[in-house]
């Protein structure tokens, strides 16, 4: 899985398809973990900065925003990437 993962990684039709099928539902899983209570103890995690920062950034409320709509901003829109590269592969094929 993880050597599938890797390969797919480095094509450009394949990095869209594991940002929406494996990311996509992590980052969602991770934004509803930092809601309220929940979050005690992440702060001493070391992705904890980076990815609250990223957050604020692009203004993302953690408490109150759509898990998906913020996921796929976090993301930069993986879910309309893969559109792109699906129709990308039809015509090519």
């Amino acid at each position: 899985m993880i050597k599938a993962a890797e390969l797919m990684r480095g094509s450009s039709h394949g990095k869209p398809m594991l940002l929406s099928a494996v990311y996509l539902p992590v980052v969602m899983e991770v934004l509803e973990n930092l809601r309220g209570e929940q979050n005690s103890g992440y702060e001493s995690k070391p992705w904890y900065r980076v990815f609250a920062a990223k957050c604020v950034h692009l203004g993302i409320d953690i408490e109150r925003a759509p898990l998906l709509e913020s996921a796929q901003r976090l993301l930069g829109s993986p879910v309309d990437k893969l559109g792109t590269s699906f129709k990308e592969l039809i015509e090519n094929a």
